[in-house]
This record gives structure tokens, C-alpha cells and sequence, in this order.
């Protein structure tokens, strides 16, 4: 299992309570608890594999009462509760402008991938047609959660076109 650094900002049961009220939302428990203990947080390098899609990292989970406010799970629900389905709550970032949603209707607890570059036009109805599901609960999406090894990339030299360093990294490495 990945180690997640919990956010310093800590929250108690009633801030949960409060955003669940305000949003008129219920939050399985073992989410419930990982906010209460961690309000989000940075998980360390890690890969994800999603069925169907691919691989994919964690940058941070989503907490209340952040410095930075796209951390912040209200601002991210406000964001993207048009862009995604009914009944789904954005917990965590991915690469790219990705998100980690877990559903709280359909599935209560099952955890997905949403990807933005097939997300629904402006104007039309967001389904799970973009949505990866990747486990039934938020303990077992935790535990699937490996941490990145970089000796296990490998890189096709077909698939590198070009390659930039930028030069105040060269002088480091060369000292």
C-alpha cells in the first residue's frame, strides 16, 4: 500500500458531517474516514493501472479547508458536478487534468476514472461512457495503489523523437 502524507490542515468528524449536510451527499465510511484521519493529502510516487485504459498516478486527494483551493473538495465538486455524472464526487487529481471520482448512487463506494479528453460537450448530459471504474471500494482502490519503481519503465528509443535537459540540470549531474 502507497504511504499518503496527510494534508497539516486537520479536520474533525463535524466538518465532514457539515459538508455531507451542505451538499446533501452520504460519503461511505471508509472514505468518511480517510478524510477525518488525512484530510486528502500527497500520496508518494505511485502507478495505478485501470483496466481498459491504462496507467495512470495519484497527484494528491482532495481535503476541506486548504491553502490551495482546487484541493479543496467543495471547490471540486462545485467544478465539476455538471461535467461529470449525478451522484458522483471528485476525491482525488490524476495526470492531465484527470480525476478520481467515487460514486455515491450508483455502486455507493465504487471508485472511477474520469477522463477529461472524452468528457461530454458543453451542453450534453455527462455519463460514465469516459468513466474507468477501478474498484468497488475506497480501502480496496487504496491498497491497489503501487508505488512507482522508474527501473520498471521501459522506453521503445522508436517512441522518443527528441530530448530536452535543461542545461542547470546537466551541471548538477556532471558536479
Amino acid at each position: 500500500m502507497i504511504r499518503i502524507k496527510a494534508n497539516k490542515q486537520k479536520i474533525d468528524e463535524e466538518r465532514v458531517l457539515k459538508f455531507e449536510s451542505e451538499f446533501k451527499l452520504k460519503l461511505p465510511d471508509d472514505y468518511f474516514e480517510f478524510l477525518i484521519q488525512n484530510n486528502g493529502g500527497k500520496p508518494d510516487l505511485n502507478i495505478l493501472d485501470v483496466d481498459n485504459f491504462g496507467q495512470i498516478n495519484i497527484n494528491n486527494f482532495f481535503g476541506f479547508d486548504l491553502k490551495d483551493k482546487e484541493s479543496n473538495l467543495e471547490f471540486c465538486y462545485d467544478m465539476f458536478k455538471n461535467r461529470i455524472p449525478i451522484g458522483i464526487l471528485p476525491i482525488a487529481e490524476s495526470e492531465g487534468g484527470n480525476i478520481i471520482c467515487i460514486s455515491l448512487t450508483k455502486e455507493v463506494g465504487s471508485i472511477y476514472f474520469w477522463d477529461h479528453e472524452m468528457e461530454a460537450d458543453e451542453g450534453e448530459k455527462p455519463d460514465y461512457s469516459n468513466m474507468y471504474k477501478i474498484s468497488d471500494s475506497f480501502s480496496s482502490f487504496i491498497k491497489r495503489i503501487e508505488k512507482f519503481d522508474p527501473s520498471k519503465v521501459e522506453v521503445n528509443e522508436k517512441d522518443v523523437m527528441n530530448v530536452w535537459v535543461d542545461p542547470e540540470f546537466l551541471k548538477d549531474i556532471k558536479k
